[in-house]
């Protein structure tokens, strides 16, 4: 009986991860969290899975919910946004980033920023510079 236990959770562990892999790579190329009011209902739509499965994966292989999986992948976003501007020495004003990056309001991307990466926007640009600074000597 114990060996029956052991194989179902293996094989619902499994389905988990397969499920989570495909929201990752869904989300990675289509890049539809870029979309302030992408859903889990769009999302189980896009890729045929139940909104039910996509949770229960999420949650158990990624230990967090769907709206903190889009969020930490804006933020992801938003930091390339803000690297390859400096990169290129261009200016890029922080409202443009948050929308850019798929936040709604200036304040939610605030909020997941400094929750993320540990800094505020403007921090992590300061950041950046420093660096940038210190490897052209």
């Amino acid at each position: 009986m114990e060996n029956c236990l052991d194989t179902n959770m293996v094989a619902v562990e499994d389905a988990n991860l397969k499920c989570c892999e495909k929201v990752l790579s869904f989300l990675n190329i289509e890049k539809r969290f870029l979309n302030p009011s992408y859903s889990l209902w769009e999302m189980s739509r896009d890729i045929g899975v139940p909104v039910r499965k996509i949770t229960t994966a999420i949650n158990s292989v990624l230990g967090q919910n769907f709206l903190e999986l889009l969020n930490r992948l804006r933020v992801k976003e938003a930091q390339k946004i803000l690297s390859e501007a400096q990169k290129n020495n261009t200016y890029i004003c922080i409202e443009d980033v948050y929308i850019q990056s798929g936040f709604g309001s200036r304040s939610a991307f605030y909020l997941c920023f400094k929750k993320y990466v540990g800094v505020s926007p403007r921090q992590y640009i300061k950041m950046n510079e420093i660096k940038n600074q210190d490897s052209n000597i």
